[in-house]
């Protein structure tokens, strides 16, 4: 078996509503009862930040000012070996999507309880001191 590197690029949403912080999580595409974060392939001549910020607006319906780098999830996927990096995206307006998926902001809590993978979870905990610097305290 021969495998093959795909890239994309994936965005971790978070804003400040009523001074409770928001993190934004999607249905997956392919299994619609798994709730993750919003990724994609990048593509050519694009960033791995672009991409994030561009599969946030079409998955996500939100477009964002990426704040910093979270970090890097590796899975297989059929015959490839899928190298995703994550990027801290500050919500600044809704807009038109393109993708029909449920979306949900919720609190961070609530968040680490929906998302289906326990590497998401752990990409989230990771991201936590940023998002207290950044956007405000998540709370308990």
């Amino acid at each position: 078996m021969n495998l093959s590197n795909i890239r994309q690029a994936g965005a971790i949403a978070v804003r400040n509503e009523d001074h409770k912080v928001q993190v934004l999580v999607v249905r997956a595409n392919q299994h619609p009862d798994h709730w993750i974060f919003p990724k994609g392939h990048i593509e050519p001549k694009e960033s791995a930040e672009e991409a994030a910020v561009r599969e946030l607006e079409e998955e996500g319906g939100v477009s964002g000012k990426v704040i910093g780098t979270v970090g890097v999830q590796e899975f297989d996927s059929r015959d490839n070996v899928v190298h995703v990096e994550y990027f801290l995206i500050k919500y600044e307006r809704d807009v038109k999507r393109v993708e029909d998926r449920e979306i949900k902001w919720c609190s961070y809590a609530r968040a680490l309880e929906l998302l289906t993978y326990p590497d998401t979870k752990s990409l989230l905990k990771d991201a936590r001191g940023k998002i207290e610097k950044r956007i405000g305290k998540v709370g308990d």
